[in-house]
């Protein structure tokens, strides 16, 4: 038997976070694999079709750290997609949040928290119930406005 080489860490796939749609239909998970060029790891939302019993990558933003069903077949995942926001990440804290259809098409911001949140589930379309740490003399996150 060989010992590990620092190469194959990048053939590793790390699963986390499975969690069944509504009706138990399609399973999302993160796949979370490392990146030794770029010293990091990538992490995206992967779908499974149970009845296909087969899966697929659903997100490319390499950085999904988070998702929740919305309902059937739109999931919500928190994620810095554009590269000025990955810029901005790196002197503000905030958490942008998109929605997706699995059956196809393009992550829609949903809406911007001016903090980090570490977790979060959609309790309707519209209402989201966010965890995150608070500094009580930092920013008054109580009167954040929809947009």
């Amino acid at each position: 038997m060989q010992k590990v080489q620092m190469e194959d860490l990048e053939n590793i796939q790390f699963i986390s976070s499975p969690e069944f749609n509504q009706d138990g239909k399609w399973l999302a998970f993160i796949r979370t694999q490392a990146n030794l060029e770029d010293n990091d790891y990538q992490s995206d939302v992967w779908l499974y079709d149970v009845e296909k019993k087969a899966s697929w990558q659903l997100t490319a933003s390499e950085e999904v750290t988070g998702f929740a069903w919305l309902n059937e077949s739109n999931l919500v995942f928190k994620a810095n997609r554009k590269a000025k926001d990955k810029e901005k990440a790196k002197k503000e804290e905030f958490t942008n949040i998109y929605r997706i259809y699995i059956h196809g098409g393009e992550a829609v911001k949903l809406f911007k928290v001016p903090a980090l949140i570490s977790g979060f589930t959609m309790l309707d379309d519209e209402t989201c119930l966010f965890l995150m740490e608070s500094d009580l003399h930092g920013k008054n996150l109580f009167d954040l406005k929809k947009d």
